[in-house]
This record gives C-alpha cells, structure tokens and sequence, in this order.
C-alpha cells in the first residue's frame, strides 16, 4: 500500500527516498493505524453514499483467529443511479451470543454510523449460521421496534454451502476455486481467472445440463417411489397479481 501511494504522491516518494532508511513503516502499531485510517475513510466514503436512504442489512456470522464471535454486517441499499448496491460495514465483536446481546450489538454498530433503525427496512441473517436460532429472536426484537424492517430468509448462503460441499467432493474446476481461494499466498489475477472459469462452465451446465440432471432425477425419484411434479403445469408467476393471471411452467422457471 506504502508502494502504491508513493506512486502517487510525489512528496510521499520523495520523503521515502530522502528520509532515513529506516523508516519503513513495518511495525505492526503503524500498520495498524494505516488498516484502521484505511477503514475509516473507506467507511465516510459509505455514509456520504448512503445519506439518509433506507437501508437493508445482511449479516453473518464469523469467528477470528482467537476463536471470538463476530458479526459481519453489510448495508444493501438504491444508490443514486437507481442500482441496489451492497457496501461492507465492519465486524462487530459479540460479547454474548443471546438475542439480546445480538440485537444491541447491532443497533450499537447502525448508531455509532449515525444509521438510525427507523429507517431500516430489511433483515437477512445467515440461515445456517451456529447462531441462526438466537438470530431468528434478533429479527423479531428489531421487527417489534420498526414494522417496516422485514425479514428475509437468507436462501442464497444455504445454496452456497451446498455448492461449496458438491464441488468440494469432486475434482471438477469449482473444486480448485474453492481451494484456492481458501490460500493464503493466493494470487488475485489467478483467482480471477478461475472465477471466470467457473462461471463459464456453469453456464454450460445450465444451457446444457438440465435436460441429463432432469432424468437422472425422474430415475430417483421413480426408483425410491416419490412423486415427480409436472414440470410443464402452469403455476402463476412470482411477484405478478392476480389480475394479470401470467402463467409460466416450472421448467421455464
């Protein structure tokens, strides 16, 4: 980062190069200072984009490496070109696991940011998270103060431990992803590539694997006698009112 900035700051360089050679920002108090004025910048450049929207707020659960809870919170919201971003608030340490400890933790993260519950208007919260059940309490607690803050069952993580756990046991390019994004010594160009990679063959899988997948299922499904829905029934469409009856089939879904 020093690197980097001396490139762009011609008196940062000149300081460098005219200073003592001993000076080379290496001690972890400072790195520690840099990391905290890093965040606190990264955080202001947040709340100027924020200003005063409605917000939604995901967040996980995370252990450091003294084995400590923490909360990971993150704020989606509509930014100023009408696009649902989402930005990375911060950790929160949790002293206690109890809804109650949860639940204040949070509030306490949103008010330190000037963020006030009243205008939130959403809640998703890791659905196979240790702490999912003191969770669930956390969302009703927060509901019970703002009716508007709506929870949302947090689907997508789910999928994305079963992704992570298929692709684990077998030795397809999902499964060097998932390894070598885990690396320490990882490089961010390899990963990239990889990640590019990955999404091509899934989308091969899904223009060209359905069909195969469909009958492997079907076989099961027959097999162990459980009944096999009618892919091409109508059902009405996600979202749509009843007025306007648009129907689409479960295969095109």
């Amino acid at each position: 980062m020093v690197e980097w900035y001396k490139d762009k700051v011609e008196v940062v360089k000149e300081a460098y190069e005219k200073g003592s050679k001993n000076c080379q920002m290496l001690s972890h108090h400072i790195q520690k200072d840099l990391t905290k004025a890093c965040a606190e910048e990264v955080t202001a450049v947040i709340m100027d984009e924020i200003r005063g929207r409605k917000f939604s707020v995901l967040i996980d659960e995370s252990r450091d490496v003294s084995i400590k809870e923490q909360m990971a919170v993150i704020l989606r919201f509509v930014n100023d070109e009408g696009k649902v971003v989402e930005r990375f608030l911060g950790l929160q340490h949790v002293e206690s696991c109890t809804t109650i400890a949860l639940k204040d933790s949070l509030i306490g993260m949103l008010s330190s940011h000037n963020l006030p519950i009243s205008m939130l208007r959403g809640q998703g919260y890791d659905g196979a998270s240790n702490m999912r059940g003191e969770f669930n309490g956390v969302q009703k607690l927060i509901h019970d103060e703002n009716p508007y803050a709506f929870y949302v069952h947090y689907f997508a993580h789910q999928l994305q431990l079963v992704v992570v756990t298929i692709s684990t046991s077998s030795a397809n390019i999902a499964d060097i992803l998932s390894r070598a994004l885990q690396r320490k010594d990882q490089d961010i160009v390899k990963a990239l590539h990889l990640i590019t990679d990955v999404k091509d063959g899934l989308q091969d899988m899904r223009n060209n694997g359905w069909e195969p997948l469909l009958r492997k299922v079907k076989t099961l499904c027959e097999k162990n006698e459980i009944e096999v829905p009618d892919m091409d029934k109508k059902i009405n469409v996600r979202g749509t009112s009843r007025r306007r009856k648009q129907k689409i089939s479960s295969s095109d879904d």
